[in-house]
């Protein structure tokens, strides 16, 4: 598994290798399009989390390290804990939460 850990590596190189097919989705970049909509279900589902009780960071994505923690990171909950005083975990939770209200957004969960 260590070939997961290292760069982004060429197509051809990955399927000269014996990963399982599932391992190449780690290489492959996301389209704009998928980004740019993920960032925008993120933004409403912090508003809805914050109540527009602080100004809402540009929303960055990124993909993991580990593949087990999943396709896509954002550290929009560490950035905001601080300013609204309020624990990183439980801000996730409630943008979790609100992810989940949005029909568009139970696919991300």
């Amino acid at each position: 598994m260590a070939e997961l850990r290292t760069a982004r590596r060429p197509l051809a190189v990955l399927l000269s290798q014996s990963l399982s097919p599932t391992s190449y989705i780690r290489y492959l970049p996301m389209l704009a399009s998928q980004k740019q909509a993920i960032a925008a279900l993120l933004q409403d589902a912090l508003a809805q989390a914050t109540d527009g009780a602080a100004a809402l960071p540009t929303v960055v994505l990124e993909r993991p390290r580990d593949p087990a923690h999943g396709d896509i990171a954002c550290n929009v909950a560490m950035q905001l804990a601080k300013q609204l005083k309020t624990n990183p975990r439980e801000l996730a939770t409630r943008i979790v939460a609100a992810l989940s209200a949005n029909p568009a957004g139970k696919e991300l969960i």
